[in-house]
């Protein structure tokens, strides 16, 4: 009788939490509707203020299917409805990203917070789209990104070198960024990762290069790292690894370095509150020495 019961009670916990689950899907469904509306609303009175023609993307919210998240392209926009819940603040995401080539350039995102509209980002309003053409492919570029780290190195504290890189896997994506900071014009580039074989000095397990789409140029390499090593038992050096040094002693990895001149900071602000606080109690005794003989 007891295991009946047990069973029982069970099944309509589980029932109850089914029913609390589905009467919420449809809750947050009706809610994301009113949203999508809101939306449309704001978008048309939006391109009349930032003089554009919105009029594609108030179209891609026809019909949306509310029930998951999507991303759906058309034509040069790719849309985007992220839904999420923040502790107990349902938050929604709407963004529409003009898309070329394959490459993302600006985008348009509008926020909602427990259905009611929070914020909006509009990157056109500070980049503009440049030339678009994508000339290198994706195996061009890993090609490209291989041969430029074949002659790469970077610099360790106490005039270490490190290169020689043994790469593992690879992984590519096309994006977009400014051609300089004066302009803000976009232009495609490839951003190519190259996995190493371990982890090398200063906790570099991965090398990022970046190389314009159009003419395959490098215009940037940057570091994969760790804060800590990731596995204390991979080692840091081998014998793929070059290094020239300016003395024999090995200098400790950056993150090392930081934390003890971190620490020298810290001891040097204690000092000086000690300090402080010696001349403040010093200047009260003869304070009141004074004022005794007065």
């Amino acid at each position: 009788m007891e295991q009946h019961r047990k069973e029982l009670t069970e099944r309509i916990n589980e029932l109850e939490e089914f029913y609390n689950l589905a009467v919420g899907r449809e809750l947050r469904m009706v809610e994301l509707k009113k949203e999508i509306e809101q939306l449309q609303q704001l978008l048309e009175k939006y391109q009349i203020y930032s003089k554009r023609d919105l009029s594609s993307m108030i179209n891609m919210l026809s019909g949306v299917d509310t029930s998951k998240n999507l991303t759906t392209l058309s034509g040069n926009v790719n849309f985007t409805l992220n839904s999420f819940s923040v502790g107990d603040v349902e938050q929604t995401t709407f963004c529409f990203t003009d898309i070329f080539n394959g490459a993302p350039y600006t985008f348009l995102m509008f926020s909602f917070k427990d259905g009611y509209f929070s914020s909006h980002s509009d990157t056109s309003v500070r980049y503009t789209i440049g030339d678009t053409t994508v000339d290198i492919l994706e195996d061009q570029a890993i090609d490209i990104a291989m041969k430029y780290i074949q002659t790469y190195s970077y610099d360790m504290p106490g005039g270490w070198k490190v290169s020689g890189f043994n790469v593992t896997r690879t992984a590519a994506k096309l994006s977009s960024t400014a051609t300089d900071s004066i302009s803000n014009v976009l232009e495609p580039y490839w951003d190519v990762s190259l996995y190493l074989n371990q982890t090398y000095p200063g906790s570099v397990h991965g090398l990022e290069v970046h190389i314009w789409a159009g003419s395959g140029k490098v215009f940037l390499c940057g570091h994969i790292a760790y804060l800590v090593p990731e596995n204390p038992e991979v080692p840091l050096f081998s014998e793929n690894t070059t290094l020239n040094a300016a003395s024999e002693t090995i200098s400790q990895p950056n993150t090392v370095v930081a934390v003890a001149i971190l620490i020298a900071i810290i001891a040097v602000i204690v000092i000086s509150i000690v300090a402080l606080m010696v001349i403040i109690n010093q200047k009260r005794k003869r304070a009141n020495k004074i004022w005794i003989v007065v």
